[in-house]
């Protein structure tokens, strides 16, 4: 059984500038976004599997880096 949200949380990440855990639907989804349009602007992640927000918390940060690196990695790549 997933865990029950009191509130919603809020975070910052490496790529998106605000990462949000939040129940939606009977669920716990976590999102992604941007404050400023782009391309990358918003990502929705399913997060109902989780048992705990730490876990949330982790999954979504771990995302963002994923993001983070793999753009990183290929702009470096891009730019020899």
């Amino acid at each position: 059984m997933a865990f029950q949200l009191e509130d919603t949380w809020f975070g910052e990440g490496l790529l998106w500038k605000r990462l949000i855990i939040r129940n939606f639907f009977g669920g716990v989804q976590g999102i992604l976004m941007d404050p400023v349009p782009s391309y990358m602007g918003y990502r929705e992640i399913d997060l109902s599997h989780v048992n705990s927000l730490e876990e949330a918390i982790q999954i979504i940060q771990q995302e963002d880096y994923d993001f983070y690196y793999e753009l990183t990695l290929y702009g470096e790549e891009g730019s020899e």
